[in-house]
């Protein structure tokens, strides 16, 4: 009878059981497969300034297949920040004491992602270790990507700029140009170990320290032992000055004073200009002033043009090959200095041929080149070329052109009237008058290709 009853009880209970477990709502059991959580962290910048604004992102997804439930991030943020704190979240709400910041984001579904941002402060130097941790009630299948940790390097920031300059202008070989470097740090922090790498013109030599703030002596890295800047043997070659001063406290500037010599002028189609470039082992928040250049204008030679007297240049291109400018009394009416330079050869106009010589005038007062200068008399330009120069043109077609933005003029169309040409092809010479400067070539119409005919003679057989 015990026996029965026991029996009866456990059926009964197993029905009970039974019902209990269908009627049931689902939700209450676990699903298989779980939430996978996984946790991303940014730091930005990196490296960040003391004192300057640090923001971590933190990015929170589920890769399903299931909802995360009751989502929870907790960010132990390191000792190195100050211990004013920012948050946010996308979803859910976040709060934070002693330097530990807590969310709680709710519910995360199957493929979505939620996103923390903390904004911090950095007040010591060095590297900041964040990390992080992401939890949920709903179980997880890899739980080893619910941490993340952002590494953040710490610096103080020496903001350095550097100005340059030069005197006089323009130049030619034989000359002695003086360079002005001004640097400063506007900090925050020291400068350590600050470098200038300046880079001078091809065809100058570095000279010598003038005067500096503070002792400091150039060295040169590309430069040969014995090396000299002579044409016949370094025609291209560039001197690159480094200077290394000693550390830059905050608000610091100092200068340096040197001259370089123009050992020759290297014939090129682009502007001549030294630069220099400064940095240091700090970090520098604002590189646009780290950088400076200076156009400098070499020719082959210059003369003073005044009101009251005539001047001349002459230029040897080559051995036997010369080019002569006469500005007569009268041709200006203010004191200027006549810059001549050689330049590479120029592409003619359809229809011509280049009868190898072409060079820019330029006039310059106080330093400064006069864009669109004219003369008040003509100016006359006498050149001289060889035979291969002109080998396969016509020497009675040869002009003198000047550039006028994108073609090619007449240049004894500048004075009013038009100049007359003097050709004179027994001494490979030819002169005209020009009243205003710019960059000329000579050209000249190819000679005319001449066929022959023979006779046709028929036989009969």
């Amino acid at each position: 009878m015990a026996v029965f009853s026991l029996l009866l009880l456990a059926l009964i209970g197993g029905v009970v059981a039974a019902s209990v477990m269908a009627d049931a709502p689902a939700a209450s059991f676990p699903q298989q497969g779980g939430a996978d959580l996984a946790l991303r962290k940014g730091d930005s910048p990196d490296p960040v300034i003391v004192y300057e604004p640090l923001t971590y992102t933190l990015s929170i997804g589920n890769a399903g297949p299931v909802t995360a439930t009751s989502v929870f991030v907790t960010d132990t943020l390191p000792f190195g920040v100050s211990s004013m704190v920012t948050y946010s979240a996308t979803q859910g709400t976040c709060s934070e004491y002693a330097k530990i910041v807590t969310c709680t984001l709710g519910d995360l579904g199957p493929g979505a992602v939620a996103t923390v941002t903390i904004g911090v402060t950095p007040i010591s130097l060095g590297t900041l270790t964040n990390t992080a941790i992401v939890t949920a009630t709903t179980g997880d299948p890899n739980p080893a990507n619910n941490t993340a940790t952002a590494t953040t390097t710490v610096q103080n920031a020496a903001d350095l700029s550097i100005a340059y300059h030069h005197r006089p202008n323009p130049v030619v070989p034989g000359m002695v140009v003086t360079y002005t470097m001004i640097f400063t740090n506007g900090g925050p922090g020291e400068a350590t170990h600050p470098r200038i790498t300046n880079t001078l013109p091809s065809g100058m030599s570095f000279g010598g320290v003038v005067s500096s703030t503070a002792p400091i002596t150039p060295t040169f890295p590309g430069r040969l032992a014995g090396q000299d800047l002579r044409p016949a043997s370094a025609r291209t070659v560039t001197d690159v000055v480094l200077w290394e001063p000693s550390d830059l406290g905050e608000n610091t500037t100092q200068k340096v004073v040197y001259t370089a010599s123009v050992v020759h002028r290297v014939v090129t189609d682009t502007a001549e200009k030294a630069g220099v470039v400064i940095g240091s082992d700090r970090y520098d928040p604002d590189t646009a002033d780290n950088a400076a250049d200076d156009p400098i204008d070499i020719g082959n030679e210059m003369t003073s043009v005044t009101a009251t007297r005539p001047c001349t240049i002459t230029v040897v291109e080559e051995p036997g090959v010369t080019t002569t400018v006469q500005a007569p009394a009268g041709s200006v009416t203010e004191s200027v200095t006549l810059l001549y330079t050689t330049r590479p050869a120029e592409t003619p106009p359809a229809g011509w041929g280049y009868a190898g010589r072409a060079f820019a005038l330029d006039a310059y007062r106080g330093g400064e080149r006069l864009s669109g200068f004219a003369f008040q008399k003509g100016v006359t330009v006498t050149m001289t070329y060889t035979d291969a120069d002109v080998a396969g043109l016509e020497e009675d077609s040869l002009v003198l052109d000047y550039r006028d933005g994108d073609t090619w003029q007449d240049a004894a169309g500048t004075c009013t009237p038009p100049s007359t040409y003097r050709r004179e092809p027994d001494r490979n010479r030819l002169s005209v008058a020009v009243c205003h400067l710019s960059d000329f070539a000579l050209f000249g119409r190819p000679k005319a290709a001449y066929k022959v005919y023979l006779p046709l003679v028929l036989r009969d057989r």
